[in-house]
């Protein structure tokens, strides 16, 4: 990939923390350091997750668009896997990174022990069906591609047989006549009555 491609992709990541956390800051003011009130954790998730993540997928995406790195035909199937991994991401990792760097306080401590080891079994979880869906897909694109080698292989087998015919017909054609040359081959043939 280009370098200046990697400073755009770049440049809407750090688009997408700064706006973050931004917003972040403006909704849950000094809460995001606590998170003990459900509502604070969902907002927090929301805000970082879903909604910011929509920043870098957009951004990302048109770069590559403008770049000739994908067609506007692939723009919204790779926005989607995009804004999907990188939500994914966010609502997977936000917490266990919080939980690390706030280890020693007691609360977040607590959480580390307990949260921590739901959100790995999640992420393993997860993972697993990824890989899963993966391979299925590979299986089913890899049948395909068969299917279709095979269609263009009888295709190509056919007009091979066709072109042997032709091949044997000259072959009978020269046998018969041994001393045909080029000029009397060219000739119309004189229409016969029978």
């Amino acid at each position: 990939m280009k370098s200046c491609c990697w400073r755009r992709l770049l440049l809407g990541a750090m688009l997408q923390a700064w706006i973050t956390t931004f917003l972040v800051r403006d909704h849950l003011k000094g809460a995001w350091l606590r998170l003990d009130d459900d509502r604070d954790i969902i907002q927090l998730l929301f805000l970082a997750g879903p909604t910011a993540c929509l920043i870098s997928a957009s951004w990302a995406n048109v770069a590559l668009m403008l770049l000739d790195m994908i067609s506007i035909d692939e723009l919204l199937f790779n926005w989607w896997n995009w804004w999907i991994g990188d939500t994914l991401g966010v609502l997977l990792f936000a917490p266990l990174t919080l939980m690390v760097l706030q280890r020693k306080n007691p609360l977040w401590h607590y959480r580390l022990k307990t949260v921590a080891i739901h959100s790995l079994f999640v992420t393993a979880v997860i993972i697993a069906a990824f890989v899963y869906v993966f391979n299925n897909e590979f299986l089913r694109i890899k049948q395909q591609i068969a299917g279709h080698g095979q269609l263009l292989s009888s295709q190509l087998r056919s007009k091979l047989l066709s072109y042997e015919e032709i091949v044997a017909s000259l072959n009978n054609l020269f046998v018969t006549y041994p001393h045909l040359d080029v000029a009397a081959f060219k000739q119309k043939p004189e229409r016969t009555e029978l």
